[in-house]
This record gives C-alpha cells, sequence and structure tokens, in this order.
C-alpha cells in the first residue's frame, strides 16, 4: 500500500478532507483522488511494465510483469463493473 504523500506525483489533493475520528479513537484521513481508479491502474501497469523492461531477467522482472498484469486486469474490471450494459442479477 502506497502512503499518502501529498508531493510530486499529483495523485492526491493537497486539501484533504475533515479528518474524523474512528472507532477506536484514531483520526481517519481521508483524500480526494484527482484521477479516476482506472486512470490510476493503467499508469501503474505501463510503469510497471516500463520498469521490468529495464530488469535482467530474474525474480524481480518477473514481479514486476506480475504486477503490471494485474494492475491492467483490475483495470479491466473496473471498467466492465462501471459499465452502463451491466445488469443486475434477477
Amino acid at each position: 500500500m502506497v502512503v499518502a504523500s501529498n508531493e510530486g506525483s499529483g495523485e492526491r489533493c493537497s486539501r484533504s478532507a475533515p479528518s474524523k475520528q474512528g472507532s477506536n479513537g484514531m483520526k481517519v484521513r481521508r483524500f480526494t483522488q484527482l484521477k479516476s481508479l482506472k486512470d490510476r491502474l493503467v499508469e501503474f501497469a505501463a510503469n510497471s511494465c516500463k520498469a521490468a523492461d529495464e530488469l535482467s531477467p530474474g525474480a524481480r522482472r518477473d514481479e514486476a510483469l506480475k504486477l503490471a498484469r494485474q494492475a491492467d486486469a483490475a483495470a479491466h474490471i473496473d471498467a466492465w463493473v462501471n459499465s452502463s450494459g451491466l445488469q443486475t442479477p434477477k
């Protein structure tokens, strides 16, 4: 999981929503995403694929390719779930 950072990537808004108190007494930090989930997944897949291309064959390259495939599949599933043609079961 990526730790929230307001600098550099531009993925998250620098202005966060008001903090709320969680059930365990800790503050809950929320961020407004500037890019859609699909866009972030596609970008992550492309970056993972590019990183894999720069690695020599081996376990690290295989792991980077696996992450790229998983992110690509997640983007396709997100598009399918959010499609207008998806019907509720009857």
